[in-house]
This record gives C-alpha cells, sequence and structure tokens, in this order.
C-alpha cells in the first residue's frame, strides 16, 4: 500500500469479509490493530519531521528517520 486510501479501503475490505463470515472476528480485530499501529507511525514520523523543518533541520526521507540509537 502506498496511499491512505489504499489503506482505508483495505479496512473496508476487511470489515466487509468478517461480515460474509470469510475473516473471524478475532483475526478482523488483530488486522485492524496492525493497520492502527501503522497510522500512528506514520503519523508519528510526520509531526517529527514538521518539528525539525519548522526548528530549520533536515530531514531525511520519508521512512528513513532513525527510530534508535544509529551509533551502535
Amino acid at each position: 500500500m502506498k496511499k491512505a486510501k489504499e489503506l482505508r479501503q483495505f479496512l473496508i475490505n476487511t470489515m466487509q469479509r468478517i461480515e460474509k463470515g470469510e475473516i473471524s472476528p478475532g483475526d478482523g480485530r488483530n488486522i485492524v490493530g496492525c493497520m492502527n499501529q501503522i497510522n500512528i507511525s506514520i503519523s508519528t514520523e510526520l509531526k517529527a519531521q514538521r518539528l525539525a523543518l519548522d526548528l530549520g533541520h533536515k530531514v531525511p526521507s520519508f521512512g528513513e528517520m532513525d527510530i534508535g540509537d544509529s551509533s551502535k
């Protein structure tokens, strides 16, 4: 998935498959939970990039932000 609309469509399709009995409600909850974490991660990275830009810092390309101690 490369676009937010693709993520939303995937979640809608998942809900429809749950309604049809093709996916168990438990599996559906797990899928939605994973997608939630992806959304949170994207939002966090965008906020961090915005703050860095506002402070005049150079920001890496999207998806390239360091998330740990890169000196190790």
